[in-house]
């Protein structure tokens, strides 16, 4: 089970109110990211999410639910700490960032590994094909091909922020009580990279010297018209 996955299913529960991720620090100095369960004010549950098999039920908020509530957290958790580790994270992603007036632009994969940023209303995804919204998708090794000041960095203050496939299909629903056309994409990036060995020397030595130089044009293009827009007193 991905940790995406986990949060979903801890929204289904009814009597699961908030939960939310804190460090914890052992004895010998490592830290662990701990996820804790809350139903209106009590503790109901913890569980790692970077460790195996480390979960925790003993709490009042726990001993208060009933027993089919308290057999649906459990499964769900213990599902959750078999998972291993490198199980746990999401396959595709979305990549997006807000403007000054709170416009959600969500960023597109071009040909040639080329990208741009498209302001589009949620509502729209549940409109599209999965072919065209595969070209929002992006796995967890093309972030790392973002020009820099793009990356997401899956922290409050980045500038791009990333959002995973099961979670945003979840929020269309819970905020359209509609579903994205085929829950589960057909992006496959093996079959990408297939595709990209194939290609002739001359497309890779290109390839490369525009990686060299930082040649993604259309991203840093809205980055520009963004920070000029920070430089304009507010109205």
């Amino acid at each position: 089970m991905r940790t995406d996955e986990l949060y979903s299913k801890l929204i289904n529960l009814g009597f699961v109110e908030n939960y939310y991720v804190s460090n914890k620090e052992y004895k010998n100095g490592v830290s662990h990211r701990i996820l804790k369960i809350y139903d209106d004010d009590a503790k109901l549950a913890e569980v790692s999410l970077d460790q195996p098999f480390m979960l925790r039920t003993t709490y009042e908020g726990f001993e208060e639910r009933s027993p089919l509530e308290k057999q649906a957290l459990l499964t769900l958790l213990i599902n959750y700490a078999n998972t291993p580790l490198e199980s746990r994270q999401s396959a595709l992603y979305f990549a997006y960032y807000h403007d000054l007036n709170n416009i959600v632009h969500f960023i597109k994969r071009l040909r040639n590994k080329r990208l741009t940023d498209d302001m589009i209303p949620l509502a729209y995804f549940t409109t599209i094909t999965p072919e065209q919204r595969e070209s929002f998708l992006f796995s967890m090794s093309e972030f790392e091909e973002f020009p820099e000041a793009y990356r997401p960095r899956f922290t409050p203050d980045s500038f791009v922020k990333v959002i995973s496939y099961e979670e945003f299909s979840q929020n269309i629903h819970d905020r359209y009580h509609m579903d994205m056309p085929e829950a589960t994409p057909s992006y496959n990036k093996a079959e990408e990279d297939a595709k990209k060995a194939q290609s002739d020397t001359n497309a890779k030595r290109t390839d490369i010297t525009d990686k060299g130089v930082n040649a993604i044009h259309d991203i840093s293009e809205f980055r520009k018209k963004g920070d000029s827009d920070h430089n304009q007193p507010d109205a």
